[in-house]
């Protein structure tokens, strides 16, 4: 499966590796300059910790053909219990965290990308859901957009966390070429 976008520009998709950890760091880097320019929240305070987690097997990079990193996920086989009701957590399902994308590919839809390609993933490995949860009511309204609904709003202590799933199905779209 190749991801092909406006007929030119290839999307891969692989797990992230140790080596990775810079690329990550400054892909990161410039979504935070782009949402702080807005005046929107930033993952500033986080981007080592992200970054750090490349090549710990559970986060995967979003590169172009020519391997540039324009995002990354972090998928995760659980998510935390106290999100999910215990018939939920029995569910296979997919998790995805910390989902970022590099804002100069706006355009592309990488963050779409990721997320069509969680779907189907988690499809042809037999699972049920896709699940997300996410504080900033913008980014509820963006993964709805992408197919996600609102399983049930949480209250804590930074605001209000919006749980999200999405059934697993086999998509007929461009996907990236997992690598």
């Amino acid at each position: 499966m190749r991801s092909t976008v406006k007929g030119e520009r290839l999307f891969e998709i692989r797990l992230a590796v140790p080596e990775d950890r810079t690329c990550v760091a400054g892909m990161i880097h410039a979504r935070c300059d782009w949402l702080e320019q807005r005046e929107l929240p930033s993952l500033r305070r986080r981007v080592d910790l992200l970054a750090e987690q490349c090549g710990d097997g559970t986060v995967w990079v979003l590169t172009t053909g020519d391997g540039e990193v324009v995002g990354c996920t972090t998928v995760l086989d659980h998510g935390p219990a106290r999100d999910w009701t215990e018939a939920e957590r029995r569910e296979p399902a997919l998790y995805l965290f910390s989902t970022v994308t590099h804002p100069d590919y706006r355009s592309l839809k990488p963050g779409t990308v990721i997320a069509h390609w969680a779907v189907d993933r988690a499809a042809r490995q037999e699972r049920t859901w896709v699940r997300r949860g996410c504080l900033d009511p913008r980014l509820r309204d963006y993964y709805q957009a992408q197919g996600f609904h609102l399983v049930r709003d949480i209250p804590v202590r930074v605001g209000t966390l919006h749980v999200m799933a999405r059934h697993a199905q086999k998509l007929d779209v461009p996907l990236p070429q997992e690598g």
